[in-house]
């Protein structure tokens, strides 16, 4: 069941990841016809482009580490015997959670900070901007929890590259 569950939210962060390129790709589309054609640009579309993508960027990096296709030691994994894989793959994992953490902990006092400032061509407040900071960095920690849950409770640890969901 909580397997199903997660694979459903990381469809879900996919559609969204999808949508904020097809938003991206539409809005640069707008801003070369209108360029061109009505011989104007809109200052607006560099400052959304940049921010979805920011947000796009982060996102795809917590659905990467839920599929294991994050940065990995590959040829050390092919350099060692298999029993030890396990073993590496924790010390990946927890060294991953550590950074998550550190990215988590020291992104909400700059959220703090920002929250007066206003983006320059749509006022957006800076602070939704940098929001996305704190919420993948706790989505990869979720996910590396959720993935050592279910060796832990079946004593089967998972193959370095593939995705438990």
């Amino acid at each position: 069941m909580a397997g199903r569950v997660v694979t459903s939210f990381v469809r879900f962060l996919e559609i969204i990841i999808g949508a904020m390129l097809s938003v991206i790709l539409v809005v640069a589309l707008g801003e070369v016809l209108s360029r061109y054609v009505l011989g104007h640009s809109l200052v607006w579309v560099a400052e959304l482009s940049r921010f979805l993508f920011v947000w796009l960027s982060f996102l795809a990096a917590a659905v990467a580490f839920h599929r294991r296709l994050h940065f990995r030691v590959v040829l050390l994994l092919r350099a060692i015997p298999e029993s030890i894989h396990p073993w590496l793959e924790l010390f990946i994992d927890l060294t991953s959670f550590t950074f998550a953490a550190v990215m988590l902990a020291q992104s909400l006092p700059v959220i703090n900070r920002t929250s007066v400032q206003r983006s320059p061509a749509m006022l957006i407040p800076m602070n939704y901007i940098y929001l996305i900071v704190p919420i993948s960095a706790s989505l990869i920690m979720v996910f590396i929890v959720l993935r050592w849950l279910e060796p832990a409770r079946t004593r089967r640890w998972p193959k370095p590259g593939a995705s438990e969901h």
